[in-house]
């Protein structure tokens, strides 16, 4: 679960504060974080523009527009251990909030990002309210490939966890996969190749590292 892997890197690393980035349809984890753990926590909420009004029905939020909720004000100068990214799974806006990510977290922190191993065709494209992950694992591997410098795979759990580590702290052997940007969209080629192309290992890996 979502929140498993939150509170077990907040344990095992000494963390303490925790931002959740998400949409107002995504998320659902700022509730089940580990309060003890994480004594600092805030959470960004957003609806995209491109979203069905039917779909949710919250006045206090305005279309598009990053606001702060709960214990925090919106402060270019807070940082967080842990950023959660669960976005609107469009390859536009989950780009925005992996990046946005890069700008709240701290210099010894983690990114966490959601939905960025599908694993059925019907997973990616349209949204659906049982279950999307979108293009949000395009997005990811884009990251990767554009910043080699940093620590990034995938824990191969659920829907898929990419990790963006700002130093190296798991010693996992990154392994990057030469692609057509255009080409990813294609399911086939980007199941035939997701082990290079989001170098995914599995979670009893994650947490024994």
């Amino acid at each position: 679960m979502k929140h498993d892997i939150i509170n077990k890197l907040g344990k095992k690393f000494n963390f303490n504060s925790y931002l959740e980035i998400s949409s107002i349809v995504t998320g659902h984890t700022y509730n089940k974080i580990d309060k003890n753990v994480f004594t600092t926590t805030s959470a960004i909420r957003y609806i995209p523009d491109d979203v069905n009004p039917k779909i949710v029905n919250r006045k206090d939020i305005s279309p598009n527009k990053y606001e702060y909720h709960h214990n925090k004000t919106s402060n270019d100068n807070i940082k967080y251990d842990v950023v959660f990214v669960d976005p609107w799974h469009t390859y536009e806006q989950s780009t925005k909030d992996i990046y946005t990510a890069l700008k709240f977290v701290s210099s010894k922190g983690i990114i966490v990002i959601s939905g960025c191993c599908p694993y059925t065709q019907d997973l990616i494209g349209q949204y659906n309210k049982e279950a999307w992950c979108g293009q949000t694992y395009e997005a990811f591997i884009n990251f990767r490939h554009e910043h080699k410098d940093m620590e990034t795979f995938c824990i191969f759990s659920n829907y898929g966890y990419g990790v963006i580590s700002m130093i190296p702290k798991f010693g996992v052997k990154l392994v990057f996969h030469d692609y057509d940007r255009e080409k990813l969209k294609d399911w086939d080629c980007f199941n035939l190749n997701k082990e290079k192309l989001l170098c995914l290992i599995e979670p009893d890996e994650f947490f024994m590292s």
